[in-house]
């Protein structure tokens, strides 16, 4: 009884502070016919009506290579040790196959979560969602869908824009100030887990510049907003309805993957500068200064004589580096790069990438307790010089077709059953420079173009070469067989 009083209590006083609020003492206002309730609750739904249009739900056609043709999953990587239970939201995952006979090769579709930025219909997502796609669709919340052309993707930070075309102006949504999030700020995250649709959990901002050993970005937001698997390349929100951070990354140590409470979002402010580069074409070249650094624990502060923990300490430098060129030594302390302090370890590795190679820039260090300042150029990533080389060993009809083909193997039914003798297979196919090859895979064996016969990479080379050269064309028909039938596609040549 007394609890019910106190109940009925509680309730006139909250509703007296809501009249309260309709009158401006002195002044008497029009007042709210409308009676409040103790069990009002207006919560999030205005903002995410706002906000949920602009959220995608992504589909991605890959290629997924098994060993054992009789499985239906990717099989789990050993876990060694913490970091192994932190992993791209579709690792594991149960893959929808379309084709389910046995195969060397499964064709799979992958699901992941995007955002529109602009209204002509530009894409930001994760590049493992849309890693190795032959097809990509894009699904809105009204269940429309288009095809998605990939304007630029970035590997190392795992980010990729995608660009859709459609006959009306879209809605979109706008990126925030990372940096002013704080720990114990509410966000809010928009995707689709498991392939269910537009979903949308709370929760708060649980840690700032966390690294997880994933890519070159270590200074993740940590949110306990339940994000599952397909939510990757989702939004995470501020309650301005402003994109924060980029959804990637899940914490579960159990092989189910499910949420447990720890997610990791890209900060928008490290993300809008790559996107920003990767929506006009061209590729992100990151720099490299080749030394390994640890971070500073009070141990070695106090054994260094040293006030704090900040910077970076130099526990080894390679070879023919930057650093060992520019004079860096095994021991030294990084205080500073380009003029940005290093206040953790963390933060050099991101400086690094993130800056041009062949840049000069100055570092300023700690040496046998004297500051010095050096200067170092910067160099290209080695695994972008290995891009490049790639790049340089591919022949001029991949250049002009965006497609790797080599020869058949002796025993064609190995690839395909009934697969003809004569032809070429394609081994890759690069939709993100010709997006016309969408209706081309791994796999597919072309044996005639502009209706000549096609035996070997030589000839395909040749008729290449003259419907270009000779002839100036700007598109080929090719022959394609896959699966015992055959057809006709045309796609298009880069000049």
């Amino acid at each position: 009884m007394k609890s019910k009083v106190l109940s009925i209590f509680a309730c006139f006083l909250i509703s007296f502070s809501l009249y309260a609020n309709m009158f401006d003492w002195g002044t008497k206002k029009a007042a709210d016919t409308s009676t409040p309730t103790c069990n009002s609750n207006h919560g999030l739904a205005d903002l995410v009506e706002e906000l949920i249009p602009a959220v995608v739900n992504i589909s991605s056609e890959q290629i997924i290579k098994q060993e054992n043709s009789n499985r239906t999953r990717v099989s789990p990587i050993p876990r060694n040790d913490f970091f192994d239970g932190f992993r791209e939201f579709f690792e594991h995952f149960d893959q929808f196959f379309m084709d389910r006979s046995p195969s060397i090769n499964r064709e799979v579709i992958l699901l992941g979560s995007g955002f529109i930025i602009d209204k002509s219909g530009t894409i930001v997502t994760n590049h493992h969602v849309i890693k190795n796609a032959q097809d990509i669709t894009v699904t809105m919340n009204d269940n429309t869908y288009f095809k998605a052309e990939v304007l630029g993707y970035d590997a190392k930070t795992d980010l990729a824009v995608l660009k859709i075309k459609a006959d009306k102006d879209l809605s979109f949504v706008t990126f925030g100030d990372s940096d002013k999030a704080r720990v114990g700020d509410t966000v809010m995250a928009i995707g689709n887990p498991f392939g269910l649709g537009g979903s949308v959990s709370t929760g708060i901002i649980s840690a700032r510049s966390r690294d997880i050993s994933i890519g070159t970005t270590n200074e993740f937001i940590q949110t306990d907003a339940a994000i599952n698997r397909g939510n990757s390349g989702g939004p995470l929100f501020d309650l301005n309805g402003k994109v924060i951070g980029i959804n990637t990354a899940i914490y579960s140590p159990s092989e189910s993957g499910g949420n447990v409470g720890i997610g990791f979002a890209i900060p928008s402010n490290l993300a809008v500068s790559i996107i920003d580069i990767l929506k006009s074409g061209k590729k992100i070249k990151h720099g490299w200064l080749g030394v390994q650094a640890q971070s500073i624990t009070r141990e070695f502060a106090e054994s260094l004589g040293l006030k704090d923990t900040r910077g970076a300490l130099v526990a080894d430098i390679v070879k023919n580096s930057p650093a060992e060129k520019g004079g860096i030594k095994v021991g030294d302390i990084l205080l500073e790069f380009d003029g940005k302090k290093i206040d953790r370890m963390t933060q050099l590795l991101q400086m690094v990438s993130r800056t041009e190679p062949e840049k000069k820039v100055q570092i300023k260090l700690l040496r046998k307790g004297k500051e010095v300042n050096i200067k170092v150029i910067i160099a290209e990533s080695a695994i972008d010089n290995q891009d490049s080389s790639q790049e340089k060993n591919k022949s001029t009809s991949d250049y002009i077709t965006g497609l790797t083909v080599s020869n058949l193997p002796k025993e064609s039914k190995e690839i395909q059953n009934d697969a003809p003798t004569k032809g070429v297979i394609v081994t890759n196919v690069d939709i993100n420079s010709n997006a016309t090859l969408r209706g081309i895979k791994k796999g597919d064996i072309i044996i005639q173009l502009d209706e000549v016969d096609i035996e070997n990479t030589d000839d395909f080379q040749k008729q290449v070469n003259l419907a270009v050269k000779k002839k100036g064309k700007d598109s080929i028909m090719l022959l394609i067989y896959r699966n015992g039938n055959q057809f006709f596609t045309s796609i298009r040549l880069k000049k």
